[in-house]
């Protein structure tokens, strides 16, 4: 029974000072969870997690090329889902092919 109580709530433990708001806390880890899943997605799909070197000077090398290639795949993401294949942008009341069918 209390461990289905203690599911309707959210524990964070934290060291940070208690003049600090609860909201604030939240938004402190809420921003720190985009990061965590931000650097897991960089780990599996730039195989960031096994670097073939070691040594310092290689290590900077090769992280800073992977986190190049990162951004420019994120801009082009970015860019590419702005591009209209018509020429045009099309408006959020625009129908889509199944949208008529069902229509």
């Amino acid at each position: 029974m209390r461990t289905l109580e203690a599911a309707g709530y959210v524990f964070v433990l934290t060291n940070l000072p208690s003049e600090m708001s609860p909201e604030s806390i939240l938004q402190l880890y809420r921003f720190r969870w985009q990061i965590e899943q931000k650097f897991k997605t960089l780990k599996s799909v730039l195989h960031l997690g096994n670097p073939p070197t070691r040594s310092g000077e290689m290590l900077n090398v090769y992280l800073a090329s992977k986190l190049i290639v990162a951004l420019l795949i994120e801009d082009l993401v970015y860019n590419a889902e702005s591009i209209s294949p018509w020429g045009y942008p099309l408006t959020a009341d625009s129908l889509v092919a199944s949208d008529e069918a069902s229509a």
